[in-house]
């Protein structure tokens, strides 16, 4: 896993409009992973977290800063993780 990836990903979907339009026709996020591994990225979302900060920070203006905000937030949204169901043991109070 490497935030070089993260960094390339990011960069991919600034550069490429087709390939951050098909991010939109993810529901699940499993897909949405999938579709990321298949594309040939392997990174953690704390990757993902860290390089959005730092090139926000490293932004030429502020609207470059919005863009790279947004891809971030697209991200969080899509790869969100799966809700948990409870077990029966805890009744859902460890999740």
């Amino acid at each position: 896993m490497s935030m070089t990836d993260a960094l390339q990903f990011i960069a991919e979907c600034r550069q490429d409009s087709a390939f951050r339009g098909m991010m939109y026709g993810f529901s699940k996020p499993q897909e949405f992973r999938r579709f990321i591994r298949d594309s040939g990225y392997d990174f953690t979302d704390s990757e993902m977290a860290n390089v959005i900060s730092n090139m926000k920070l490293r932004a030429e203006d502020e609207f470059e800063a919005d863009e790279i905000a947004e891809l971030g937030q697209l991200y969080t949204i899509l790869a969100r993780p799966e809700p948990v169901s409870a077990c029966a043991s805890c009744r859902g109070g460890c999740h």
